[in-house]
């Protein structure tokens, strides 16, 4: 076997007429048909004279190429799916076609990729960047797991985007808690630097104190407001990060 095809091979480059060189190739073709396994290495053997000096011998390589691929066992990547279900096709025959199962109807927050809009998200969504809405996360803190999902829940749509435009000073964030007499809720509201301040802005510095500090003190008053909010731990009281600065 090795022997003839190995004088199939060379009669694609030396053989004295188009015509043996098309039998050549004619016959290797016919050893793919008969012998399936032997698909790779007619492939190896004939492939390098499709770059062959030569016009005929390319031509004659291109021909007996064109025969083993067409007597070659097609594939089809499928098969194994499309055997089973013809397997499962007889094993449910007879048996009733059960009716198509209706959707679960989505509940009361949940989206739905048919009617998202994709557009209003892209044009007004809350940016997700590095350092921002620290204020909003610090407000969050005191909140245990419960609320927090609740709130995240509530205000959603609107860090989506699907509630249309809007001012970041406006936005406001509904944070409940509870204080320790139970009974308190706090509302906090997002400016422009992302920072959170509380509506009643008791136990913060005003900016008469402020204006006599120098730029060192500041910043150590800043870290200590971070610390404070960091560490509120279930209280529900919102520290004011931003430091004002006057000119001198």
């Amino acid at each position: 076997m090795a022997s003839r095809l190995d004088r199939l091979v060379t009669l694609l480059e030396t053989g004295s007429t188009p015509l043996i060189r098309n039998t050549a190739a004619q016959q290797l073709a016919d050893v793919q048909k008969s012998h399936p396994e032997e698909l790779f290495n007619l492939l190896t053997r004939v492939v390098p004279y499709l770059r062959h000096k030569t016009w005929d011998t390319r031509t004659a390589a291109s021909k007996a190429l064109a025969g083993i691929v067409e007597n070659a066992e097609k594939y089809d990547p499928n098969g194994e799916d499309d055997l089973a279900k013809d397997e499962s096709k007889i094993e449910e025959s007879g048996i009733k076609k059960e009716e198509a199962v209706e959707p679960t109807p989505l509940a009361e927050g949940q989206l739905s990729l048919d009617t998202l809009d994709i557009v209003s998200i892209l044009k007004y969504g809350k940016e997700l960047v590095r350092g921002g809405d620290r204020g909003h996360d610090w407000a969050l803190a005191s909140l245990d797991p419960a609320q927090r999902l609740a709130h995240q829940k509530k205000t959603l749509d609107g860090r989506l985007g699907l509630l249309g435009p809007y001012s970041e000073e406006e936005l406001e964030y509904a944070v409940p808690s509870t204080n320790q007499n139970g009974s308190s809720t706090t509302l906090a509201r997002e400016d422009s630097n992302g920072l959170s301040r509380q509506e009643n802005n008791k136990g913060t510095s005003t900016p008469s104190e402020e204006s006599g500090l120098s730029a060192r003190q500041l910043n150590q008053l800043k870290r200590k407001r971070k610390r404070e909010a960091m560490t509120a731990g279930s209280k529900s009281r919102l520290v004011d990060l931003s430091v004002r600065r006057t000119n001198t």
